[in-house]
Order: C-alpha cells, then structure tokens, then sequence
C-alpha cells in the first residue's frame, strides 16, 4: 500500500489542479505500468484493465461533474465508491484487505456507470458532437482519416483511461510515416475519383439526363434512414421529402426546381439536426447558396456543389456514428 500511496503523491497529486491534466497523467504509460507492479504485489491477477479502472477513481473523485455528470443514482453510487476507496488507499492503516474490497466495489459501479453513460450518450448524435466541440477536436469532415482519429480523440478524452481501446494510445506505431504516405496516396486517389464522379454528373445534367443525380439523391436517403431507424416518425418524413420516384419524373417534364430546392434544404436541416454544432454556419450558408439555385448562370454546378457537400457530410456522420456505436 505505500507504494501506491507514493505513486499518489509524486506522481498524481501534482497534475490534479485541471481535469484535462490530471486525464493526460492518467494515460501515462510509465505511470500505468508502475500502478500495475504496485498492484500485483497486493493481489497477482490484477491486470492493466484492473489498473486503469483504479486509476480512474482519481478523476471520478477530484472532478465527478465533469466525468459523471448528471446520471442519476448510478453516477451517485459512482462517485461515492470513488470517495470511498481514495480516502481507504490513503490511510496508513488501511488493509490489503479494505483495498481489494474498496476496488472491487469501485469497479462494480464504474462498470454499471460505463454502460448506463456510453449508451446515454449514444442516444442523440448530436449530443456527441457536442462533447467533441468541446473539446475542441476538429470537425470529421475536416479530417483525412476521420474515423481513426475521432476514435483516438474518444479514447484519450472521452472515455480517458476507462475505454477498452485506450491502450492504443499508448502504443507507438513504427510503421506511422509509412502509414502516412499510403494515407496521402489513398486520399490522392480517392479524391481523384471523386472528382471525376462528379464532374461526370454535372456533364449528365447538363444534357437533361437525371438518373445518377436521383441514384446520389436514393444514397442520401438510405443514409439518413440508417441513423434515424428507431424513430419512425422521422423514418416516414424522409420518405416524404425524399420521394425519389416523384423526383425523377419532376424533372425528367422540367418542372423540378420547387422540388429540387425543397428536397436540398431538407437534407441539410437534418445535417444540422443530427450533424456537429460547431458547423451549423457552414449549414447556413449551403442553405442560404441553395436559395440561389436556378436564379444564377452558374445553376448546375450549384446544384452539384450542394448535393456533393450533403453527400459527403452524410457519408462522414454515418460512418462516425456506426464507428462510435460499435465501441459501446
């Protein structure tokens, strides 16, 4: 136990002033593997989870509304066994014993409050988003390789040492300038692509040929109808306001453009329903752009500039949230 107790007090006490400092010294790897050898002297099955979720018990205490906040009776019982074991490992009575209780007990709650919490926060993608404002990690979209890095962000800062995957963190990828340089090929070739894409696209309106446009229009659909599966009523106006079928025929007679500009402000009220608060602005000025269509020269190629950032933007959430829903 004394050993702990010195781990504490030169190494833990000193960053506890901010909760972004203390969570960085947490995920420390000399500080975890001094933790895990101080720990497995008390009790040999302890492992590096064992170790983290110990290690957790120092934020839960010294910054519970931060961590917990308002959870209810499983985020009370929480913080209180969090209490209990800081105030237990500290004492110079204290038995191996009362520790091993006291962790035990922490971990039993931390664990309910993990599941409750995680699944809490799944509940709304926007709330998530908002938690990543916050922390002021830039925007998916902003970001060559958006799934890994937000997860990386959610490991470090979110979940702080707590998550099943924030020992990656810790490890040092010898291979990463490499990883990096096949990173810029694949997005070369990827951007590329998609630039012909749609370039082809713009081609094909201007010769009054709709098909792919309305295949790119479905594509959204299905998109939005994944993230909003469980709400029904939600389900059903997406199927109101993206009647693929009636759009095709609308525009194949020329009469399309109430439609269109309908069917576009819809989409990007429900990226700033669903999407990250921090680009409602960008949100706003596509919507205000969308209101130029068919008043300009340029008409198609805002058409397509339109669709293209909605396509991307969607594409980008759902893949964010399928990644964060299968952390959980």
């Amino acid at each position: 136990m004394e050993i702990i107790r010195k781990l504490f007090v030169e190494e833990i006490k000193p960053y506890t002033d901010t909760f972004n400092n203390l969570s960085s010294r947490l995920i420390n790897s000399s500080l975890l593997a001094d933790t895990l050898l101080a720990l497995q002297k008390m009790n040999p099955i302890y492992t590096r989870i064992n170790t983290k979720k110990f290690l957790s018990h120092y934020i839960v205490y010294y910054f519970p509304n931060e961590v917990v906040g308002d959870t209810g009776n499983i985020g009370e019982t929480l913080i209180k066994s969090s209490q209990n074991l800081y105030n237990i490992h500290l004492k110079n009575e204290c038995s191996t014993f009362e520790f091993v209780n006291a962790l035990n007990e922490y971990i039993l709650s931390f664990t309910e409050w993990q599941k409750f919490d995680k699944e809490k926060l799944a509940l709304t993608y926007r709330d998530a988003y908002r938690l990543l404002s916050e922390i002021k990690v830039s925007s998916p979209i902003e970001i060559k390789e958006p799934i890994e890095k937000l997860q990386n962000t959610l490991d470090k800062h979110t979940t702080q040492i707590f998550g099943n995957d924030a020992q990656k963190i810790l490890e040092i990828d010898k291979n990463q300038e490499i990883h990096k340089d096949m990173l810029r090929i694949e997005k070369f070739v990827y951007d590329s692509l998609h630039n012909l894409y749609w370039q082809d696209i713009e081609k094909q309106l201007e010769e009054n040929c709709f098909e792919n446009l309305c295949t790119v229009i479905e594509d959204v659909k299905v998109c939005m109808l994944s993230l909003c599966q469980k709400n029904q009523s939600k389900c059903d106006e997406i199927h109101e306001f993206l009647d693929v079928s009636f759009l095709k025929n609308v525009l194949n007679v020329g009469i399309a453009q109430k439609q269109v500009k309908c069917l576009l402000k819809y989409c990007l009220t429900f990226l700033r329903e669903y999407g990250q608060p921090c680009h409602d602005s960008e949100i706003d000025e596509l919507t205000k752009t969308t209101d130029l269509l068919y008043t300009v020269a340029n008409t198609i190629q805002l058409l397509v500039n339109i669709i293209r950032q909605i396509v991307i933007r969607i594409n980008v959430l759902v893949s964010v949230v399928y990644e964060f829903a299968s952390s959980l």
